[in-house]
């Protein structure tokens, strides 16, 4: 065998390894870390659809999210929520700033029932306003140990209060 076909055949070697390599990472299943929390899954906008278990339950899940760099009106495209309703915004900062995510709800707008759910990771130790849209004009907050809970008009800011980054449950319905 010359030296330039062993070489070539190393060379070829070489290049098997590593496709295999990069094969196996491309393939095998992620680390065990926990998914990113809140708007750092894809961008600073997000919307969150919410759907009610049954019509007599009033808590509710994320039936989906969606996230983008872009814009409020990015992230809904991308949510594909056509035929639901935004219930309200949460913002990160007090005042109505920051980062934001629009929150849909499957069922229409707030009635007296309304709609109570959990926050996500991120969001519960970063809300500070909300401002309710359509009927939603009431709000109930839970901090995260669940020892307090205030109802509240819908819009508020509540960066002065112990539910600053420290939402662990929300109800909205209209009062």
């Amino acid at each position: 065998m010359t030296e330039r076909t062993k070489a070539g055949r190393a060379a070829a070697a070489m290049a098997g390894a590593l496709l295999t390599v990069a094969a196996a990472c491309l393939t095998a299943p992620a680390a065990s870390a926990a998914p990113a929390p809140g708007p750092t899954k894809g961008g600073p906008f997000c919307a969150y659809l919410m759907g009610k278990k049954t019509t007599t339950d009033t808590s509710v899940s994320v039936v989906r999210q969606a996230c983008s760099t872009q814009s409020d009106a990015d992230a809904y495209n991308r949510l594909q929520a056509s035929s639901s309703t935004l219930l309200m915004t949460w913002y990160a900062d007090a005042g109505y700033s920051g980062t934001s995510a629009n929150v849909y709800g499957s069922y229409g707008t707030c009635d007296t029932a309304g709609y109570g759910f959990t926050p996500d990771d991120w969001w519960k130790k970063h809300m500070s306003s909300i401002k309710g849209s359509g009927q939603c004009n009431k709000v109930r907050l839970t901090n995260i140990a669940g020892t307090y809970a205030d109802s509240y008009s819908l819009p508020v800011s509540f960066g002065a209060t112990i539910y600053n980054d420290n939402v662990g449950y929300v109800k909205v319905w209209h009062g």
